[in-house]
């Protein structure tokens, strides 16, 4: 219990102190950007001494790892408004004040658990949950699914069908004319077609099939909230699983995204499922991979992470061979199963969607980073050669590369009406040849474009980009996706929409910004490594893979993409919050 409490309270006092001397040398100086960080490596340096000097041997893996922590968010903070500074998106406030907010609600973050963590177990104290079995755990994964559903329900009656944007209208076209597109994943296409037809043969009315989709999706949610929760009550004590329960149930985000008929949803899904997984094999060490139900749950999670995510497949084969190298009683399932459902992925991509009829995206869509940075660098006005000129010219106007380059989003280039595709697609090799030669020119131009796109995933100090629904007024054409509030009374809830409700009120930001998950992830893993417990570390693999192949191809960084981190993040806190604990007879 000791190393838990040093450890919290490290983290706080470090962080705290390190922001504090910034903001008042800041605040007196009027120093610059380059300036920040001079302070920042000086009052770490500070730090440092001081652990050197008057820590313990026994004490001093927590410190290092708390001011690692604490440096690492401070670095991100000044960088980060650095680069929103740049971009225009710097809020009225003035350097030192966003430091010192953003400091001081961390280390209260740090203080509120700190007084929480005496009633954690101690190391290897079995955590008394043998008695919570049969019954007993059924009836409560019923009672906690059913809470989170009645939490979520005013928002399904206000946002009814469901919350829709312009990926839903684009998928609902294609079933409305059989024209398929791999642009958005087939099989959630697929999915989403069979709803409609549900209600199509019923004689509904057309938007009642969506609705039937968001209120499914809102129960399956629900159901991983609660499952989340037994996976903790069964592993820690009952108040950490409840303050989770409670978050899922309460935290707008969730609600609003539990009926967002997004590929993205289902896909989180899968990914924090494979987390708990992951933890569930550590215990064992293997064991329950052994099992058939087990067995068959992994591979289905496997093939939702390929399949409803383009970008899942990287979460795939970046995962599994960690998961192999430590489950070695394992390692031929793993490795056969992991294989079969890549060997699936690839033959369906590359033959069964165009045996199918299904058209395949542009290739624009992997190169959102790199079109970013070409755009940033014609705007910057760099000097080019004429053959990069020539090779740019022949995709779009030179002028245009500069007059749509928009730093956070790499949409209005991709989108544009004069983009040829087909020039691009015919000379990928010329592409990729220019793109490189001005990388070597111009690599700070191609840093601040990549941090201008990326830093919302990172930036723990800034409101939530999201749009929800949609209405007559921007979507006449497609009517069964049109906002139609079956309780208009509860209009309020447009109040609790995240990016209203961050904007209004900042102290909401680490529940619902985009740049806070990963902080929380690798909070958790900090604190797995004080408890002397890193092979558990293995479970943030899957997270950590996922939010780096966004820091490589996302064109737009929005909470949905990261939605996994949201709904994992508590789980991890959770577990290792609770105590190391005995794992319970039967599985979660």
């Amino acid at each position: 219990m000791r190393a838990y409490r040093t450890f919290f309270s490290t983290v706080g006092q470090a962080f705290l102190s390190l922001w504090m001397a910034a903001a008042c040398l800041i605040q007196f100086t009027g120093s610059g950007a380059a300036t920040h960080y001079v302070i920042v490596a000086l009052v770490s340096a500070v730090c440092w001494l001081l652990v050197r000097r008057a820590v313990s041997r026994a004490n001093r893996r927590t410190w290092v790892l708390a001011l690692a922590f604490g440096f690492c968010m401070a670095v991100a903070l000044v960088v980060g408004a650095g680069i929103r500074a740049q971009t225009g998106l710097l809020p009225a406030s003035p350097a030192w004040m966003i430091a010192f907010r953003t400091g001081g609600l961390w280390a209260l973050i740090g203080v509120a658990l700190a007084a929480v963590l005496p009633v954690v177990p101690q190391e290897g104290e079995p955590a008394p949950l043998d008695a919570f079995e049969g019954k007993t755990h059924r009836r409560f994964f019923f009672c906690a699914w059913g809470a989170i559903t009645l939490c979520w329900l005013p928002y399904f009656l206000f946002f009814y069908p469901a919350v829709c944007t312009y990926d839903t209208i684009d998928q609902y076209a294609q079933i409305i004319t059989g024209v398929y597109s791999n642009h958005h994943p087939v099989l959630h296409t697929l999915l989403m077609g069979l709803f409609v037809k549900v209600g199509s043969l019923l004689r509904l009315p057309e938007h009642v099939g969506v609705a039937m989709m968001g209120v499914c999706q809102m129960l399956a949610m629900a159901a991983l909230g609660a499952t989340v929760g037994l996976f903790l009550r069964r592993r820690a004590r009952a108040w950490v699983a409840y303050a989770v329960l409670g978050f899922y149930a309460l935290n707008p985000l969730h609600a609003f995204f539990s009926l967002a008929l997004w590929k993205d949803i289902p896909f989180s899904a899968a990914v924090t499922v494979l987390v708990m997984m992951i933890w569930r094999g550590i215990e064992s060490r293997g064991a329950v991979f052994g099992r058939r139900g087990f067995s068959v749950a992994y591979l289905c999670v496997l093939v939702l992470l390929a399949f409803f995510r383009n970008n899942g497949i990287i979460v795939l084969v970046g995962s599994l061979p960690f998961l192999w190298l430590w489950c070695k009683s394992a390692r031929r399932f793993i490795a056969c199963s992991g294989a079969g459902v890549l060997a699936v992925f690839l033959v369906v991509q590359l033959w069964g969607w165009s045996a199918m009829g299904v058209e395949q995206p542009h290739m624009v869509e992997a190169l959102a980073i790199p079109l970013q940075q070409i755009g940033h660098t014609i705007q910057s006005q760099q000097r080019l050669t004429e053959a990069q000129e020539q090779t740019l010219s022949r995709i779009m106007p030179l002028e245009r590369w500069a007059q749509v380059y928009d730093p956070v989003s790499a949409d209005r280039i991709k989108q544009h009406a004069d983009f040829d595709h087909e020039a691009l697609e015919s000379d990928p090799v010329g592409f990729a040849r220019t793109w490189f030669q001005m990388g070597l020119a111009h690599p700070v131009k191609y840093l601040e474009a990549h941090a201008g796109l990326t830093h919302r995933y990172w930036y723990p100090d800034q409101s939530v980009l999201c749009y929800f629904w949609v209405t007559e007024e921007t979507k006449k054409d497609v009517t069964a996706v049109v906002h139609r509030a079956l309780v208009p009374r509860l209009r309020v809830l447009k109040r609790l929409e995240p990016m209203a409700l961050t904007t209004k009120y900042p102290v909401t930001w680490p529940f619902l910004a985009s740049g806070f998950p990963i902080w929380y992830v690798l909070f958790a893993g900090c604190w797995l490594v004080a408890q002397r417990r890193s092979r558990f570390l293995l479970a943030i693999v899957p997270l950590v893979v996922l939010w780096a192949s966004l820091m490589v191809l996302a064109p737009i960084a929005e909470p949905r993409y990261i939605y996994a981190l949201y709904l994992a993040a508590p789980l991890l806190l959770g577990l290792t919050a609770g105590g190391k604990g005995r794992p319970a007879k039967s599985d979660a």
